[in-house]
């Protein structure tokens, strides 16, 4: 494995470009109380304003400091005109993380009791070839396999007056200073959505727990859809603890705690439970900043409902000169997302037969085999953004090996001889970590020789202006070598 960082002559810096377009409406968003509007309007307090009317987590509201990574992207409110759509974009330079502030103003039309539904989308003819949307739209990462779009579900019901946090991380693309806006561009839509027959790891709910996403699915599209959760594995995002405890009632405590162990874990640096994870470090408060995917056995019904006032906006990505970009052109224009992987990682599996230990006890296979997991560091480079290495150190990076036993049982191992594997609950799923542990599985028809691995990478970005690190981590899917030792 090698650290990448493309020069800054590949990645060229915004000072290099020359910006035709029309400059983003300024936003001075740390130090305002009411977004700018124009005189006879009414009044809106910014999103996270005591009094605002807000549909997201507790722990979002207060995080949107520049200090902790946030800059302006685009931006609507002004004091001239009225756009037709209210929002702003704000981007986390430490994340990667895009997020979209979004209000829907009182003489909006709207459906009752409607969820709210939105997708990221890349188009253009690079979008096929781009890794942006890959972490926002897989749960296991392929690096082999682009994402062109990501969309969700969010537990949050529409209303008058009230603003919205939508929100995904993004990958980085070394190839961005390649493409244009009329290549390479951003499409968010937004829609109402009608749900219904909501159960949670087979337990019926009264409401959507947290922002749903199924790998694949667009819920922007479909009239009508229809998740089976024994069928498909969705993921749920958590944002901080107070998501984490609506899931009980589906979910159970067991689980919920080790998801709750996971935010705690993560803001100290210590990443188990989950395959992806965005994490501010803790330092004396106790804030939670974290974006934290689990997997999730949700079944709903939904039908899209579309007489609300809500747009399907489309961006100028930064990190491409923007002489020919029409209309607006990004306030920030670095290259987005923190790292991305070069290839698969691969994970050398050895074996050899061994005799069942006497601790097997009466009744159990004559042999067993014997495992051990290692991670081939060469078969892949890690890829930083320079923007980011530019103002934060990469530190503390880290693997696990995870192996999920398909249709194995855990059962099976033999505890006394080597241990039972490290169990890593993620949400309804549970994978094994199986990069330091040597263990003994019974010979059954070799099964145990093809279940799949997953290499986890999580390393930390820590600002050069001493402000808190951020811990990252995410689930790659991995190649796997099967040796037999005689």
């Amino acid at each position: 494995m090698n650290l990448v960082q493309p020069s800054l002559s590949k990645i060229s810096t915004e000072s290099a470009y020359l910006l035709t377009g029309i400059s983003t409406y300024p936003l001075d968003w740390e130090n305002i109380d009411y977004m700018p509007t124009p005189p006879g309007t009414p009044a809106v307090l910014v999103p996270w304003a005591s009094g605002a009317s807000r549909q997201f987590t507790a722990e979002l509201a207060g995080d949107y400091k520049s200090s902790d990574g946030w800059t302006l992207v685009y931006n609507t409110f002004n004091t001239s005109i009225i756009s037709d759509n209210w929002y702003f974009i704000l981007y986390n330079k430490y994340r990667g993380v895009i997020r979209l502030y979004y209000y829907i103003p009182n003489n909006a039309n709207y459906i009752s009791s409607a969820n709210m539904v939105h997708k990221l989308q890349i188009e253009g003819s690079y979008a096929s070839s781009s890794p942006m949307l890959n972490f926002a739209g897989q749960k296991l990462v392929d690096v082999d396999v682009n994402s062109d779009f990501a969309s969700t579900i969010e537990q949050w019901q529409v209303a008058r007056s009230t603003w919205y946090i939508f929100q995904y991380e993004l990958a980085f693309d070394e190839n961005m200073d390649l493409q244009t806006y009329s290549t390479f561009n951003f499409l968010w839509p937004l829609r109402s959505s009608q749900i219904s027959n909501i159960s949670l790891n087979g337990t019926v709910v009264g409401s959507l727990k947290g922002t749903l996403s199924l790998p694949g699915s667009d819920f922007t599209i479909s009239p009508n859809f229809n998740i089976d959760g024994s069928q498909n594995k969705s993921i749920l995002t958590i944002n901080g603890s107070s998501d984490a405890d609506k899931l009980e009632q589906g979910l159970g405590q067991t689980i919920v705690n080790a998801i709750k162990g996971a935010i705690v874990s993560g803001a100290n640096g210590l990443i188990k439970n989950i395959l992806s994870g965005i994490f501010k470090r803790k330092q004396s408060t106790p804030e939670e900043n974290v974006n934290l995917k689990i997997s999730a056995d949700v079944s709903l019904d939904g039908q899209l409902t579309s007489d609300i006032l809500l747009s399907s906006p489309a961006f100028a990505i930064p990190g491409y000169n923007q002489s020919s970009t029409p209309g607006f052109v990004p306030a920030y224009n670095e290259p987005l997302g923190v790292f991305y992987l070069s290839d698969r990682p691969t994970v050398d599996v050895t074996f050899r037969d061994v005799p069942a230990p006497p601790c097997a006890g009466g009744g159990a296979p004559d042999e067993y085999y014997k495992y051990s997991f290692d991670l081939d560091e060469n078969s892949f480079d890690l890829i930083f953004n320079p923007a980011v290495t530019a103002i934060a150190d990469i530190t503390n990076i880290s693997y696990d090996i995870l192996m999920d036993l398909g249709n194995n049982s855990s059962a099976d191992m033999v505890p006394c001889a080597g241990g039972y594997l490290p169990e890593q609950i993620i949400g309804v799923g549970t994978l094994y970590d199986v990069r330091s542990v040597t263990t003994l599985f019974p010979t059954l028809g070799g099964s145990w020789l093809y279940v799949p691995v997953y290499v986890r990478v999580s390393f930390d970005v820590e600002p050069k202006d001493g402000n808190p690190p951020v811990t990252i981590a995410k689930t790659f899917i991995a190649d796997n070598t099967i040796e037999e030792i005689f």
